[in-house]
């Protein structure tokens, strides 16, 4: 039984070694290729990533399936921001997400990265790293709305 639990033991500290490994790899990946890629495609990455840092930091993760079970992990919201507030101050100007992408000044790029914000599936970093998070709330407080008091 000894035997059984050490094998266990040794299973589970190579997996975490393997996962340790494959964000490595992912870094370097992306360290690698972003050098390469256009401006359009940057602004992409670093919205990304931002999301990702940001929701590490509030620790906001959406809810998912992990690959060998049907349990699902736990969200924890970031009680700041509510998307569904945000998006009601677009929509009450009556402006498209587009509308608003092109009013802030930002690539249609990051369109998607607006519908994030507002359907919740991402948060605006705070403070604001990026380009298109900073301009989002700097347009929501003028619109009289500042989750994180900017």
């Amino acid at each position: 039984m000894t035997e059984y639990k050490d094998n266990i033991s040794r299973a589970r500290a190579q997996l975490v070694e393997a996962e340790t490994n494959l964000v490595e790899t992912y870094l370097t990946k992306i360290r690698e290729e972003y050098q390469t890629l256009e401006p359009r495609q940057k602004e992409f990455v670093l919205g990304g990533l931002d999301a990702l840092v940001n929701n590490i930091e509030n620790g906001n993760f959406t809810e998912q399936l992990t690959p060998n079970s049907s349990s699902k992990k736990t969200t924890r919201k970031n009680l700041a921001y509510d998307a569904e507030e945000a998006r009601k101050i677009r929509e009450k100007l009556g402006w498209t997400r587009d509308k608003l992408v092109k009013e802030l000044g930002l690539s249609r790029g990051v369109y998607t990265q607006i519908g994030a914000y507002e359907s919740g599936k991402i948060k605006p970093s705070n403070p604001p790293r990026s380009k298109t998070s900073e301009a989002y709330l700097n347009w929501l407080k003028e619109q009289g709305y500042n989750p994180f008091e900017l």
